[in-house]
């Protein structure tokens, strides 16, 4: 995850990015995600969580993250941001 953020600098518009493995987390339960909303100090619900892996979208999407799957082989991060982009202008 790092490499493609310092390679698609959109992340930029993120106030607080958590990585799992930075914090020594897995997705398999909610921990990571109690970590998030604690270091960023705000509620799930205002969360992007972004992942290749639909089942842990789904976990994000349980605690009340907004939860979107982004395909690895497909890269396609202009469609990811556009994605954002709206989710950002809605809240």
């Amino acid at each position: 995850m790092n490499v493609i953020m310092e390679q698609n600098r959109g992340f930029n518009i993120f106030d607080t990015i958590i990585i799992s493995e930075d914090v020594k987390c897995t997705k398999k339960g909610t921990e990571i995600f109690e970590i998030t909303t604690q270091r960023a100090n705000v509620n799930a619900e205002e969360c992007i969580f972004i992942d290749n892996k639909q089942k842990n979208v789904d976990t994000a999407k349980k605690v009340g993250f907004i939860g979107l799957y982004f395909d690895d082989e497909k890269r396609d991060y202009d469609n990811l941001f556009k994605i954002i982009d709206k989710i950002i202008k809605t809240k």
